[in-house]
């Protein structure tokens, strides 16, 4: 875990910074060139992109952003027929919400199943330390119940009428030696 923290907190600023130039990049783009260049449409590879961090609501910020920005495009950009740039802009929305849509099921689900990984490996660990205690209580409870068995078999003898006396110095000395 700790490997995926390290790589993270390195990789994670310099995924977002190209996120971020990316997304410059595209809307300059798209705001320069005509309406009939569907260029918004790469704003899928910006969504697909911030998918690889691994935060589902991100995901959805990104999705957001890119959707305002293809708006923003579209208002500002002046060369073209505006009618065919609707129709271009409308479907650079729809790829960007599918998109959205899908790289925020997909992290939702790969989070929901790295938290059930992580109960797992947590059930295995508590399952081993109770099989640890348990084979401790056992290699402890073995000697103590023959100790109390050689005890009480020691009293017997010595409750004997007559004592045995030699029988139950046996029975203690095998007390004295568990």
């Amino acid at each position: 875990m700790r490997r995926w923290l390290a790589r993270y907190s390195i990789d994670m600023p310099l995924l977002w910074l190209g996120i971020a130039l990316s997304s410059l990049l595209i809307f300059v783009a798209d705001t320069l060139t005509n309406f009939e260049i569907a260029f918004a449409v790469l704003y899928v590879a910006v969504i697909l992109l911030s998918a690889r961090a691994g935060r589902p609501r991100a995901v959805i910020a990104v999705g957001i952003s890119c959707g305002l920005l293809t708006v923003l495009s579209y208002a500002l950009t002046r060369y073209g027929n505006p009618d065919s740039g609707l129709t271009n802009g409308a479907l650079s929305l729809l790829a960007i919400v599918t998109t959205t849509y899908f790289a925020y099921r997909s992290e939702t689900a790969e989070a929901s199943t790295r938290e059930t990984q992580a109960d797992l490996a947590r059930m295995a660990r508590i399952t081993s330390i109770g099989e640890l205690a348990t084979s401790i209580a056992h290699e402890v409870s073995q000697p103590l119940t023959a100790i109390v068995a050689n005890a009480n078999a020691a009293m017997r003898w010595l409750a004997a009428d007559p004592p045995r006396q030699d029988e139950a110095k046996q029975a203690l000395n095998r007390v004295v030696a568990d």
